[in-house]
């Protein structure tokens, strides 16, 4: 994660580097591609992201997107904790069907 300190965003001395914030866990390999997302009737936000079931089979056949809650820490940072296996199931979003 990159966080701006001050000035001007376009100098590279005025940003800071803090990670990684989501890695690899259990058995969920390579998350990657993090995009925020609203649930459907506003009330959160989930991450989307895609990773791999594990690191033996051919190339894309055990990728896939998933989806998980996302956090806020007291100073406004996303805390999007670790991958969920994908054999443990998530709750849907708010107001999906």
């Amino acid at each position: 994660m990159l966080i701006a300190r001050s000035g001007d965003l376009l100098d590279p001395q005025n940003w800071v580097k803090r990670g990684p914030i989501f890695d690899r866990h259990g058995r969920a390999y390579g998350p990657g591609s993090v995009v925020t997302v609203p649930s459907a009737d506003g009330s959160e936000v989930w991450s989307l992201y895609h990773a791999y079931d594990n690191v033996t089979c051919a190339a894309w056949s055990c990728r896939s997107i998933r989806l998980q809650k996302l956090k806020w820490d007291e100073d406004g940072t996303p805390i999007l904790g670790y991958p969920v296996d994908p054999q443990i199931p998530v709750w849907a979003p708010s107001g999906d069907v």
